[in-house]
C-alpha cells in the first residue's frame, strides 16, 4: 500500500513537471541553443572548421621521416630445367633537410587554420543574429496581428452603432458606408497579418528544425538606453580593428602572399637524407647479377637544385602575386564595409530609440484623442470619419511602437556583430527583456 502511494506521488509529480514545461514557452536562448545543434548552415561551418585544422597535420607529413617497406618474390626456370625461388626486401628512411616551399606551406596551413576560426567565430554571431532575427520577427508580426484584429474589432463595433443610428434615422447612410469601407479593408489588412506570421513561424523553423508554437513576448516596459559607449568613433575603431569578416579578408590577403612565396621557393634547391637498406636472396644470380643472399645498406644526401622548368615557376609565382593584389583589395573593402555597417547600426540604434519615445507618446496621444472623439460624435460634434482616422492613427503608430522596438534591439546586435564582440551574454541581456512566464502563440 505504501510503494502504491509513493508510485502514485512520483507519477503526480512528474505529470506536474511534465505540464509546467509544455505550458512554457520558448525564449531567445533556447532557441539559440536549438539552432546550434539542428542549422545546417553552422553545422556545416563546424564541419568545415574541423577540416581546415587538419591542414596543419598534411602540411607537416612530409617535413617529418618517410619510412617505406618494400618486399618482392621471383620464381625463375634456369636453361637446365632447373626452378629457382627469389625474394627480397628494402627499407627506406626519408627526411627532408632542406625545403623552403615546404616550410612556407606549413606557414599557409596555419594562417589558414587561424582563418578558419575567425571564420567560425562569424558563423556564431551570424547564427545569433539569423535567429534573433526570426524570433523578433514572429513576435512583430504577432503585434501587428493583434493591433490589426483591434482594429477590426473596433471598426465592427461602430459600424454596429452607425447602422443603429441609421436605421433610427440619426445618423445618415454616409456613415454607414465610409464606416463600412473602413471595416472591409481592415479585414483584408487581417488576412495580410495572418499569412506574416505564418511565414515568419516558417523562417524559425527553417533554421531549427522545429514548428514552434509558443515564444516569450517582449516586456513592454524596458529601460532602453543608447550604445554604451555613446561614441560613433569608438564603435568605427572597434569594427575596423576587429570585425571577422575584415579579419577573414586579412587572412586572406596573408594567405595570398605566403603563396607568393611557396611558388618563388619551386626555384630553390632542395635536400634530403635517404637511408635505406636490402635484402635479396637469388641462388643463381640470373635476377640481381651477383648469386647468393646480398645484404646492401647506403646512406645519400640527395640534393635536387631545379635549372629550368619551361617559365612555370614564374608563371606561378606572377599569378600569386596578382592574387594577393586582388586579396589586398578585398581586404580594403572589407574594412570599408565594416566601419560603414557599424556607423549604420549606430546610428540605427539612436534612430530606434528615438522613435521608441516619439511612437510611445503618439500611441497615449492617439487613446486620448480616440475617447474624446467618440465622446464628441456621440453628441453630434464630431463625425465618422474623424473617428475612423484617430482609429487608423492608433493603430499605425502601435505597429511602428513595435517595430522600433524590435528594430533596436536587432540594431543592438548588429552593432556587436560589426564590432567583432557579438557575445552569447548579448544574447542572454535580450533575454532577459522577455516576459518568462507568459508565451505568445
Amino acid at each position: 500500500m505504501i510503494k502504491r502511494k509513493m508510485l502514485c506521488r512520483a507519477l503526480c509529480s512528474a505529470g506536474i513537471l511534465i505540464y509546467s514545461a509544455s505550458a512554457l514557452s520558448e525564449n531567445l536562448v533556447q532557441i539559440y541553443q536549438k539552432a546550434t545543434v539542428e542549422d545546417p548552415t553552422y553545422q556545416a561551418a563546424l564541419a568545415t572548421h574541423q577540416a581546415t585544422h587538419e591542414s596543419v597535420a598534411i602540411a607537416k607529413g612530409p617535413l617529418f621521416p618517410q619510412l617505406s617497406l618494400t618486399g618482392s618474390i621471383n620464381r625463375v626456370k634456369l636453361n637446365s630445367g632447373v626452378v629457382e625461388n627469389g625474394r627480397g626486401y628494402s627499407l627506406t628512411l626519408t627526411q627532408s633537410l632542406v625545403d623552403y616551399a615546404q616550410w612556407q606551406t606549413v606557414d599557409q596551413a596555419e594562417q589558414q587554420a587561424a582563418q578558419a576560426d575567425a571564420v567560425l567565430q562569424g558563423a556564431k554571431q551570424t547564427l545569433m543574429l539569423d535567429v534573433a532575427t526570426a524570433y523578433f520577427n514572429v513576435l512583430e508580426a504577432k503585434d501587428n496581428l493583434v493591433s490589426a484584429q483591434s482594429q477590426v474589432n473596433s471598426l465592427k463595433n461602430n459600424l454596429d452603432k452607425v447602422e443603429q443610428q441609421h436605421k433610427v434615422g440619426v445618423k445618415p447612410m454616409s456613415d454607414v458606408l465610409d464606416a463600412r469601407s473602413s471595416y472591409d479593408q481592415a479585414r483584408a489588412d487581417l488576412i495580410q497579418k495572418e499569412n506574416t506570421v505564418a511565414t515568419s513561424w516558417e523562417f524559425l523553423r527553417a533554421i531549427t528544425g522545429v514548428r514552434y508554437k509558443t515564444l516569450s513576448p517582449l516586456r513592454t516596459k524596458i529601460n532602453f538606453e543608447g550604445p554604451q559607449p555613446n561614441d560613433i568613433h569608438y564603435w568605427e575603431t572597434v569594427a575596423s580593428n576587429n570585425n571577422l569578416d575584415m579579419k577573414t579578408a586579412r587572412f586572406d590577403a596573408e594567405i595570398s602572399k605566403t603563396s607568393i612565396d611557396i611558388n618563388h621557393a619551386g626555384h630553390y634547391p632542395t635536400l634530403d637524407l635517404e637511408l635505406s637498406y636490402s635484402y635479396n636472396r637469388d641462388p643463381s644470380g640470373v635476377i640481381s647479377g651477383v648469386a647468393g643472399n646480398n645484404h646492401n645498406a647506403a646512406i645519400n644526401l640527395v640534393l635536387n637544385v631545379p635549372i629550368f622548368s619551361g617559365g612555370l615557376i614564374t608563371a606561378q609565382t606572377q599569378q600569386a602575386i596578382n592574387q594577393y593584389d586582388a586579396a589586398h583589395y578585398s581586404l580594403v573593402k572589407a574594412q570599408r564595409a565594416a566601419v560603414s555597417n557599424a556607423r549604420q547600426s549606430f546610428l540605427g540604434m539612436t534612430a530606434q530609440l528615438s522613435s521608441i519615445r516619439a511612437f510611445e507618446a503618439a500611441v497615449k496621444a492617439d487613446e486620448t484623442s480616440l475617447k474624446t472623439y467618440e465622446a464628441s460624435y456621440a453628441v453630434g460634434v464630431a463625425t465618422m470619419l474623424d473617428i475612423l482616422r484617430v482609429i487608423q492613427n492608433l493603430n499605425s503608430d502601435q505597429q511602428l511602437l513595435a517595430k522600433a522596438r524590435y528594430d533596436y534591439i536587432l540594431d543592438y546586435l548588429r552593432l556587436k556583430s560589426n564590432a567583432g564582440s557579438l557575445t552569447f551574454d548579448d544574447l542572454e541581456k535580450i533575454n532577459s527583456w522577455l516576459i518568462s512566464k507568459s508565451k505568445i502563440k
